[in-house]
């Protein structure tokens, strides 16, 4: 091999090499980021958890019990919503940094389409449909969870103002009774 074609390949090697540790580097980024979502949503509902027990504790009649457990329902359920999307939003961040480096045109990952061998485009057209199917099902996942979540909220909400409704019709008509 001549010095000039030597230099080349290594240059390309370098290249290659940066930009797989650049797509390490946004993976492992994503990776603490989603995390330090998790351990803070574990910390906030183990806080919620004894809040909640304090609460109950106190408690002294059913109404002001099913205040209790339906609060606290809700408020979790949007906390875990919130989680989801905070995770949703790393991993987007992250797929579009990979993307970037895999299927940027003047990337150093992804070399002229005439220099690939077969097997190469084979292993690039896989892992590219691979991608576009655990893409699109994070999308399809992402929206079907919110729709649960604005669907359990409003069932928790008409569920809570039902039980409120017969509590004060019972309260009145155990008024008028005496």
């Amino acid at each position: 091999m001549d010095t000039n074609t030597e230099d080349t390949t290594i240059n390309a090697w370098k290249q290659r090499f940066d930009g797989a540790t650049r797509m390490v580097e946004a993976v492992a980024a994503g990776s603490i980021r989603a995390g330090e979502a998790q351990l803070r949503a574990a910390a906030d509902a183990q806080k919620s958890i004894e809040a909640a027990r304090r609460r109950v504790q106190a408690a002294t009649d059913a109404q002001e019990m099913w205040r209790i457990q339906n609060e606290w329902f809700t408020t979790n359920l949007q906390r875990s919503f919130a989680l989801w999307n905070e995770l949703h939003h790393a991993a987007t961040e992250t797929n579009t940094s990979v993307a970037r480096w895999l299927y940027d045109p003047g990337s150093a990952l992804l070399p002229p389409a005439n220099v690939l061998p077969e097997a190469s485009k084979t292993a690039l057209g896989l892992f590219d449909d691979a991608y576009r199917r655990w893409r699109d099902t994070t999308i399809q996942f992402w929206g079907a969870s919110t729709d649960l979540a604005r669907q359990v909220t409003d069932e928790t909400r008409a569920d809570a103002n039902t039980h409120r409704r017969h509590q004060e019709h019972t309260g009145r008509k155990s008024k008028q009774d005496a």
